[in-house]
């Protein structure tokens, strides 16, 4: 690969200006006026929420405020995340031909995994790829990897690196299930996650980044170390002003305005959580939410297409199955199609619900 650029960001950004400069370099790379690009920077304090999911679920806002943590949404799926200065924010943007020629959605995170993994032995840290998308050492999550398809003709590559984490701020500002077990749930989280100086005290930021570079450089060729074309810095800060300060994206739900039931559950894929309504024995609407990985545009095909469906498990699976045979990542059509009828066949009462 050649013509690969690096943009390191010395400044620490808010949640609207991070967001947006990932969103302008994916739109540019799709467009092909932006080159193939690595991106290295982070965060003032705050909470950041996938596409799917919803706000006042996944975080406690008077906890942010207290703590002065600022809160925002992102334009990519997956969960939600507690970003800061010890986190190295990691975003690669390739165009999907040479995204999908890593191989498939597996590979690529594999791939990803890597690239960090290699950058982590310099400080003689060994890490892989565990579960769905966790870099982890010796058992313990140290990144939470990310790949989004969304923006067309693009690959979006995403993961923030612990360099350092504050395992009780993050039980007190996110809606954990172990949120109200106190020191329970702060052991809980701390055995499931480790940072980098936790084996490699002192490592510094740029360090961190300088790794990263290298690895990356051993896989996709040199980097050139430019800045922002003019055209990105203007959609940059036309989509922070526009989009990522905006209540209306920020606070976005796609929760319906009433319902007749709602079923969640854990899987491979991420947490999914779905909302449906029906007339008789059929679908009248199903919305599907969770920190899962999909196209929205399929997301919402889908949704179209099982209105009407009878709601049972085989009509619903029949539908997905022929929509797509992998709808979302690792979520499998038969215990999607089950987590849709059990929200159908749902007794909970019929009442509206803010649409924020």
């Amino acid at each position: 690969m050649t013509g690969f650029r690096l943009i390191e960001e010395s400044r620490a950004q808010t949640s609207a200006e991070g967001l947006a400069g990932d969103e302008a370099l994916a739109l540019g790379v799709s467009e092909g006026t932006s080159p193939p690009t690595l991106r290295l920077y982070h965060y003032v304090p705050c909470a950041i929420v996938g596409r799917y999911q919803n706000l006042t679920d996944a975080v406690d806002l008077e906890a942010c405020r207290r703590r002065g943590h600022g809160w925002n949404r992102r334009h990519t799926g997956g969960g939600t995340v507690l970003m800061g200065p010890e986190q190295v924010a990691v975003a690669l943007v390739l165009p999907e031909d040479e995204g999908a020629g890593i191989g498939t959605i597996r590979e690529q995170f594999l791939f990803f995994s890597e690239m960090l993994a290699d950058a982590l032995t310099e400080f003689g840290i060994t890490a892989g790829l565990e579960g769905k998308n966790d870099l982890q050492v010796a058992g313990r999550k140290i990144a939470g990897l990310a790949i989004s398809q969304d923006t067309e003709g693009v690959r979006f590559f995403h993961c923030s690196l612990l360099l350092d984490f504050d395992v009780a701020l993050m039980v007190e500002v996110l809606n954990l299930p172990t949120r109200d077990l106190d020191d329970r749930g702060q052991s809980c989280f701390s055995q499931r996650m480790t940072t980098v100086h936790a084996h490699s005290p002192g490592v510094t930021f740029d360090e961190m980044k300088r790794a990263t570079v290298r690895s990356l450089e051993r896989r996709l060729g040199p980097v050139r170390r430019e800045g922002w074309l003019p055209h990105e810095i203007e959609r940059a800060e036309r989509l922070r002003r526009e989009r990522y300060e905006s209540e209306a994206w920020i606070h976005s739900s796609r929760v319906m305005r009433r319902w007749s039931g709602t079923a969640d559950c854990k899987t491979p894929g991420g947490t999914l959580r779905v909302y449906a309504d029906r007339v008789g024995g059929s679908l009248d609407a199903a919305l599907i939410t969770g920190d899962y990985f999909c196209r929205s545009a399929e997301i919402a095909m889908l949704e179209a297409r099982l209105r009407g469906v009878p709601a049972r498990v085989d009509a619903i699976a029949a539908v997905i199955e022929e929509h797509r045979a992998e709808t979302i990542y690792r979520v499998e059509s038969h215990r999607l199609a089950s987590l849709i009828a059990e929200a159908a066949q749902a007794t909970g009462p019929r009442r509206p619900l803010a649409m924020r």
